[in-house]
């Protein structure tokens, strides 16, 4: 019988709720320079937000839940209009795992839909609060460790542990993970990255009639590793503040042209980043990125006098 995953209870700001520390390795090695550049931006990316270890579970930041390797969501906190993306992770997942088996839609009278909606009997869409308040009651937020609100918020969470957990849904995971970024880079036009997309300002997608677009090139920066680490730095930190992240990235590229000054658009980059006060990137995130970037790209973009990525000065 397989033991049951220790339960932790954690409060984040005015939410609380369980939280479940993966424990098995998603990831044999880091990456390398050969390997694909989405694929170092991926695993920079988990390592920062779940250890890269598979069954992280996150239910105390007001998201409902946070499962995958990157930490998907069930609900974005601060709207409460959207469902999050995790569901159409989970239709996904469905092929290669029974989602039912380990977490009872069912029983709510939910299921997911195949566009990757969680709907009610009638097919409407479960309410965002409604997914909330069922995961982490109420209002996510989960008194500590006692109570009927407790245990059900436990049972989800080992339920979506477990599932996730599964040899069989890492591939999915890690698959998901980097063609969200891919969609991202390709489909998205901010309003703080001008109207145009990542790809078209960074990876120089500037012609995507035929759908080739250069994110997608495995080595995109073939001759400027600054570049590349600064880039999966980027979706490293995309990934925990996607505003702040944009608003970054316009500016550096204000400031220099990604295609004719790659090292110093990075250099710049890669400073915004350091000195973001957003979230933990103050304290620990940032550090906690670089020592895991420091086993992939080369030391000299981490120590001496022209390092683009130093250690944060703290006092």
């Amino acid at each position: 019988m397989t033991a049951e995953p220790k339960v932790l209870f954690r409060q984040i700001g005015s939410f609380s709720g369980p939280v479940i520390r993966g424990k098995k390795p998603a990831f044999a090695d880091a990456p390398t320079m050969s390997d694909n550049h989405l694929l170092r931006a991926f695993w920079l990316t988990t390592m920062v937000e779940s250890g890269g270890k598979l069954g992280s579970v996150m239910m105390a930041d007001g998201t409902g839940a946070t499962a995958s390797l990157e930490q998907v969501i069930a609900v974005y906190p601060r709207n409460m209009k959207d469902q999050g993306p995790l569901f159409k992770l989970l239709n996904r997942i469905d092929v290669v795992a029974p989602v039912s088996y380990y977490l009872d839609f069912i029983g709510m009278g939910w299921r997911i839909s195949e566009d990757g909606v969680l709907r009610d009997q009638q097919g409407k869409p479960v309410a965002p609060k409604l997914i909330r308040d069922t995961f982490t009651p109420v209002g996510g937020r989960v008194p500590q460790s006692a109570g009927d609100n407790w245990k059900r918020s436990k049972e989800w969470a080992i339920g979506f542990h477990k599932l996730f957990s599964l040899d069989q849904t890492r591939d999915t995971q890690v698959r998901c993970g980097i063609e969200h970024i891919t969609k991202f880079a390709k489909r998205v036009k901010s309003s703080k990255l001008g109207r145009e997309t990542v790809e078209y300002v960074c990876y120089g997608g500037y012609d995507d009639r035929a759908g080739k677009g250069e994110v997608q090139n495995p080595n995109p920066f073939p001759n400027c590793p600054e570049l590349d680490l600064a880039m999966c730095m980027w979706w490293n930190y995309k990934t925990n503040a996607p505003s702040p992240a944009l608003k970054a990235l316009q500016e550096a590229r204000l400031t220099f042209y990604p295609a004719l000054e790659p090292e110093q658009f990075a250099r710049c980059l890669l400073n915004k980043l350091r000195t973001s006060r957003y979230g933990r990137w103050g304290t620990n995130r940032y550090d906690r990125s670089r020592k895991h970037a420091m086993e992939v790209w080369p030391t000299e973009l981490f120590e001496g006098p022209d390092a683009i990525m130093p250690a944060r000065k703290t006092r």
